[in-house]
């Protein structure tokens, strides 16, 4: 039978995939599951001498699908050890709960930033296309792992057609891994979807293992997208989701590319230090709630394009990332973007220009 540390550790990863009104890493932070993972670990190694809870978290350097079938084993392997308990429901737990065990550790036990969108910044993403001569070696995310948050612009781009068999749900937001795989870059993508703030949550993931980092980026997102999706318009959301992410990664990289670092949680946990009992124990309430992020994009979009969206007519180009020559005789290149713009303003004289 499971002791009080393992139910305990049990108890956190089946809350991980419980729905919040947190982001899914704040929530996961606030229940604790890497405190309660560590605790199990060591008495695993104490009682019985097994490490494997252990190594799970040294091999966090690992790709998502190799953490996730390593956390997989060992929870089947920790629920065959204790009789039937947790049988009815051990395939949930080693399919579902696992993912989102994996995903979690994997954010908490390495160098992490929060990102999130300026609606401004969600607008022009969301009505901005990737160009074809964008190589894989554009694609470097700030940090080896990021959790980009979805506003609605975005989680909109994402969604999937309603189905009466399906409750409706949407993206909250995505963990988003690099790791190297056999010398390779590895991005992995992690989607977290939301029904409500009751309902458990649903997880999806992407590999992209980038063998050749010349490759067109779109060609490196349409084959991984291709051989995962089981159907049409799975294979249009997890494109879609894709070059969302990337989108937001090539932005950050720009240099005009405007980043505002917040950091309450930090901020409240230097208070906490000389405060009595009860001022603490408030403060602590309130930091459940708060987390550092770095805020991407402009507060507001130029005047001519703030009505862009929704109208789409042939006097709009959509935006677009793409590659461009600098440098010493234009010897070198680098990403620029390209924002929506007016096509052949001359000859709008007879349309209302917003």
């Amino acid at each position: 039978m499971f002791n009080a540390t393992a139910l305990a550790c049990f108890g956190a990863i089946a809350a991980c995939r419980q729905g919040s009104a947190d982001l899914h890493p704040v929530h996961v932070r606030n229940i604790g599951l890497l405190q309660a993972w560590e605790q199990w670990a060591q008495q695993r190694i104490s009682e019985s001498g097994q490490t494997d809870a252990a190594n799970f978290l040294t091999r966090l350097r690992l790709r998502f699908s190799e953490n996730d079938n390593l956390m997989k084993h060992i929870l089947l392997r920790a629920t065959s050890q204790n009789g039937n308990m947790f049988q009815k429901s051990r395939q949930d737990a080693v399919e579902g709960d696992a993912m989102f065990a994996t995903a979690a550790l994997m954010y908490s036990h390495r160098p992490n930033v929060l990102l999130e969108l300026t609606p401004a910044l969600e607008q022009l993403m969301t009505g901005s296309d990737l160009g074809d001569d964008i190589p894989a070696a554009q694609l470097r995310p700030p940090a080896p792992a990021c959790y980009i948050r979805f506003g609605t612009m975005m989680q909109q781009a994402v969604a999937l057609p309603v189905d009466d068999g399906i409750p409706a749900n949407h993206i909250e937001g995505a963990y988003v891994f690099e790791t190297v795989d056999n010398g390779n870059r590895a991005i992995s993508v992690v989607a977290i979807y939301a029904v409500d703030a009751h309902a458990p949550m649903g997880i999806s993931s992407l590999d992209f293992v980038i063998k050749d980092e010349q490759e067109a980026l779109l060609e490196v997102i349409h084959r991984q997208c291709s051989a995962s999706a089981p159907s049409p318009p799975l294979l249009a959301q997890q494109t879609a989701l894709a070059q969302l992410c990337t989108k937001v990664f090539l932005y950050w990289s720009l240099e005009q590319a405007s980043r505002v670092t917040r950091t309450p949680y930090s901020e409240a946990m230097r208070q906490l230090h000389g405060k009595g009992a009860r001022k603490a124990g408030k403060l602590r309430r309130q930091m459940e709630h708060l987390y550092d992020s770095v805020v991407l994009g402009p507060p507001a979009l130029p005047d001519h394009l703030r009505k862009v969206v929704g109208e789409m007519s042939p006097h709009w180009r959509r935006g677009h990332f793409r590659m461009q020559s600098c440098g010493p005789q234009m010897s070198q290149r680098k990403i620029i973007f390209i924002a929506p713009t007016v096509v052949r303003a001359d000859r709008l004289s007879t349309y209302e220009l917003p």
